[in-house]
């Protein structure tokens, strides 16, 4: 079996096969319009929380996360 698949080069792996993935699903993206949709959808901010007497935040999840979760097996 052979699917049209067009794999575009990216600068970061999990965008790169989120971009790769909707683009072949036909919602065309840029991987910086991912990255800035992911960074958002996982931001954190923890007053409470101080880090070097600043609040926490955080604004990535672990790397391989995303897809780890949501595989279709």
């Amino acid at each position: 079996m052979q699917i049209n698949f067009n794999h575009q080069q990216s600068a970061h792996c999990e965008n790169g096969v989120t971009v790769n993935l909707l683009n072949y699903s036909g919602l065309r993206l840029t991987e910086p319009l991912v990255f800035g949709m992911g960074s958002g959808l996982f931001f954190i901010y923890i007053p409470f929380l101080k880090v070097n007497n600043a609040p926490a935040f955080s604004y990535r999840t672990m790397p391989g996360l995303i897809l780890k979760e949501h595989a279709v097996v």
